[in-house]
């Protein structure tokens, strides 16, 4: 029996099929669809980028899109509340990388290939049709609350503090005795400088829904100095790692000799969203981070890689790489997956550097237009 090929479809892709469903190709396209031969692969991350449109009404249409596909294919979710037990809610990149660190906490010295291979299965185990998925009560209530859209002014204002964070990855931290760290007093007297910064960064992002760049700036900056201040001595001897260990619970024996800024942020990167996951999987604190190191994890290893790909040729942060990468990252996973050209080249540049992800490039495809996705489609 010929087994068929998942496909993710693009956001963009997505609405113009379900809005011109009359058209000769749009028709064409699918009747390749359901066919039997391809089943359109779908994320929570999917459904979030259809459900971000500021009006309720476009949100519910974009949703249902789902309706003209007979069948769709998503991951299972590792984390399943009781009252969802019986919905087609599809899982996110969270749960894919929840199977990659099960596998890797039962079999440590796994190879990339060998935990995608294991994931696999539970990355395409959800299956529903179209009509079912569009009509689940669950994402129904996200389209129709509006939950989605506060989701892209956070995932700008995360990229741009991300982006002022690395603007010299390479600069090695210095060794405990070669610096000085500021007290109280000295970060109050940096907090303008800071919050212009961050505000400016806030704006190149270009998300008309933040209305004030300085409040958000300021309020963010604010909070940070609080933190940090309450939570390290200045005086002491090497306050930055003790900072790091205490209150990120980094453990900085996992740097490298000669640790660079991006080093460090990348650390820091992963034991937040190790945190996450021993939370969601009921792991004791520390579990996985302490078992695991961020070049296991096929799909974190997928995420890096292109986010490094990004900052090398783009001098602005884009809110929209903190979806656009998960997003590529389950072409380990599946057939195909529609991205935009940026994308795709920021894919071959990783691969170029790590062979491993040329099983992301190779997966990864773009479209000139409705009738090249249709030779596309008819092709696999």
């Amino acid at each position: 029996m010929i087994q068929p090929k998942y496909v993710a479809l693009d956001t963009s892709t997505s609405i113009d099929l379900f809005n011109h469903q009359s058209d000769r190709v749009v028709k064409d396209i699918l009747d390749v669809l359901n066919s039997g031969r391809i089943v359109v692969y779908v994320s929570f991350e999917h459904v979030l980028e259809l459900v971000q449109h500021s009006d309720q009404n476009v949100r519910l249409e974009q949703l249902d899109f789902f309706r003209v596909i007979n069948l769709v294919g998503f991951p299972k979710p590792v984390s399943f509340p009781a009252t969802w037990r019986n919905s087609p809610l599809c899982g996110s990149y969270q749960d894919v990388q929840e199977t990659e660190i099960s596998a890797l906490l039962q079999v440590p010295n796994l190879t990339l290939e060998q935990v995608v291979e294991h994931a696999r299965p539970h990355a395409i185990a959800g299956l529903a049709s179209g009509k079912d998925f569009a009509n689940d009560s669950v994402l129904r209530d996200i389209a129709r609350t509006g939950r989605a859209a506060a989701i892209v002014p956070l995932n700008q204002a995360a990229v741009s503090m991300l982006h002022v964070a690395l603007q010299n990855p390479n600069d090695v931290i210095p060794e405990a005795g070669d610096y000085t760290m500021l007290d109280e007093h000295a970060a109050e007297q940096l907090k303008p400088k800071l919050i212009t910064a961050l505000a400016q960064q806030i704006r190149v992002s270009g998300d008309p829904r933040i209305q004030d760049p300085d409040r958000l700036a300021a309020h963010v900056t604010d909070r940070a100095v609080q933190v940090i201040c309450q939570n390290y001595d200045s005086s002491g001897p090497d306050p930055f790692r003790e900072f790091l260990s205490r209150v990120f619970g980094l453990d900085l024996s996992r740097l490298p000799a000669g640790a660079t800024r991006r080093d460090f942020v990348l650390e820091a990167l992963f034991r937040s969203r190790m945190l996450t996951h021993e939370r969601r999987m009921r792991l004791p604190d520390g579990a996985a981070y302490k078992a695991l190191t961020q070049h296991m994890l096929p799909s974190l290893v997928a995420w890096f890689a292109l986010d490094e790909a990004a900052k090398s040729n783009m001098p602005t942060a884009q809110g929209g790489n903190m979806i656009d990468f998960p997003l590529a990252a389950f072409a380990l996973y599946i057939d195909k997956v529609l991205v935009d050209k940026r994308a795709l080249h920021q894919a071959k540049m990783a691969a170029e550097k790590n062979p491993f992800l040329e099983r992301v490039h190779k997966n990864l495809f773009r479209t000139k237009d409705l009738q090249d996705l249709l030779r596309t489609l008819s092709s696999l």
